[in-house]
C-alpha cells in the first residue's frame, strides 16, 4: 500500500480484493486511495460488516464464508467485466472503421 503514496492520483480507481475483507494491507490501499480522493472498487466476501466493504465506493461481497466460493465468485464477476469491456472496446473500434471507412469514400 505504501506504493499508493506515490503512484496513486485523485482520477485513479482502486480495484481492491480480499476475500475476508480484513487484509490490513488492502485496508491500508484505500484508505490512502480515499485521502487521495481516488475512486475504489471492494471485492470481498465473509462477514457482510467486513471492514474492506465499508470503505468502498462501489462493493461487490460474497455472502459465504468459504476462500474458494468467494474467489470464485470474484473471478466470475471480474471476468464478466472484461468481456464487457472488450465487447464495448470492440464496438467502438468497429463503429469508427465504418465511420472512416464512409468518410473515405465520400473523396
Amino acid at each position: 500500500s505504501e506504493a499508493l503514496k506515490v503512484v496513486l492520483k485523485k482520477q485513479d480507481l482502486l480495484v481492491s480484493i480480499s476475500s475476508s475483507g480484513k487484509s490490513l494491507n488492502i485496508i491500508n490501499a484505500v484508505k490512502i486511495a480515499k485521502l487521495k480522493g481516488s475512486r475504489v472498487i471492494t471485492f470481498s466476501g465473509f462477514d457482510a460488516l467486513n471492514p474492506l466493504r465499508q470503505l468502498g465506493d462501489l462493493n461487490f461481497w460474497i455472502d459465504k464464508f468459504d476462500y474458494g466460493l468467494v474467489e470464485m465468485g470474484h473471478f466470475f464477476i471480474l471476468h464478466s467485466f472484461t468481456d464487457l469491456y472488450n465487447k464495448l472496446l470492440n464496438k467502438q473500434i468497429l463503429v469508427r472503421a465504418i465511420e472512416n471507412a464512409q468518410e473515405n469514400q465520400k473523396h
